[in-house]
């Protein structure tokens, strides 16, 4: 991970990697050209109807009323129809006041090996201890973090 210095404020990433804690261990930051909405994928921890929440790469997200839910055909779905460990995309808004606000949230085909994801502004950066925010989330660089796109 020499490349470190590539990485600014203000780019847009693609990062894969894993939940630890409250931390986001990255495996793979790709910088890329921005997109329209910030994006968190990973599997469907825990739903809560009552609260129209669910909990993703141990993160706790409110769905507002009009949040589209779509199964993986892209058809309209109800929350209630959605299963712990199935994975999901939220895609929204992130800004640091209010934090992430999913504006839809899509089931995701399985495939082999599944890593959460998150794409979105670099928000904050610490070169020295390898600290990146992403959507709101701390990810933690590591010596064997692959960095593309530069």
């Amino acid at each position: 991970m020499n490349n470190f210095a590539a990485l600014k404020t203000g780019q847009w990433v693609k990062i894969k990697g894993m939940a630890e804690n409250s931390d986001f261990i990255a495996h793979k930051v790709k910088i890329r050209r921005a997109g329209q909405h910030e994006v968190i994928e990973g599997k469907l921890q825990d739903l809560c109807l009552q609260n129209r929440a669910v909990t993703v790469m141990n993160i706790s997200l409110q769905l507002d009323a009009e949040v589209a839910v779509q199964g993986i055909a892209a058809q309209k779905i109800g929350l209630p129809s959605l299963r712990i460990g199935e994975i999901i995309k939220l895609k929204g808004r992130y800004c640091r006041q209010a934090g992430f606000k999913p504006e839809k949230l899509k089931l995701q085909e399985p495939e082999g090996i599944h890593y959460p994801e998150l794409q979105g502004y670099i928000t904050a950066l610490d070169q020295n201890a390898k600290i990146l925010e992403v959507v709101g989330v701390r990810v933690t660089l590591r010596e064997n973090t692959k960095i593309e796109g530069f």
